[in-house]
């Protein structure tokens, strides 16, 4: 997967330049990065993790909340610790997803783009 729209923007997935970090969401340039090297958990919470900071910027979150950097951090960490979990311990959940979107009418909007 070489992109990924979050709302209204396609987001480049990049390899990450920043050793000090393992990805980052980064809305002014449309990217997302993700350090190489990674094991393949690792990889998944990290996509996941910064797929939720263009969640939480996209709908607005941090609008609505006090201190809204910790407390983004904070939840987005939380849901993707959560999500790699579920994904991990029930491997047919991605399967059954994936199942589900098809059925949709939604689906014929192209919201996750293969390249």
């Amino acid at each position: 997967m070489d992109k990924v729209r979050i709302g209204y923007v396609d987001y480049d997935i990049v390899p990450n330049t920043d050793k000090k970090l393992d990805g980052q969401f980064i809305h002014t340039d449309k990217q997302i990065t993700i350090s190489e090297g990674l094991s393949p958990a690792d990889k998944l919470n990290t996509i996941i993790h910064e797929i939720l900071h263009g969640i939480w910027y996209h709908w607005g979150l941090g609008e609505q909340i006090e201190k809204p950097k910790k407390a983004e951090e904070m939840v987005v960490t939380a849901l993707a610790n959560g999500l790699t979990n579920v994904i991990r311990d029930n491997p047919q959940f991605l399967v059954a997803l994936s199942e589900f979107a098809e059925e949709e009418e939604w689906h014929e909007k192209d919201t996750l783009i293969d390249a």
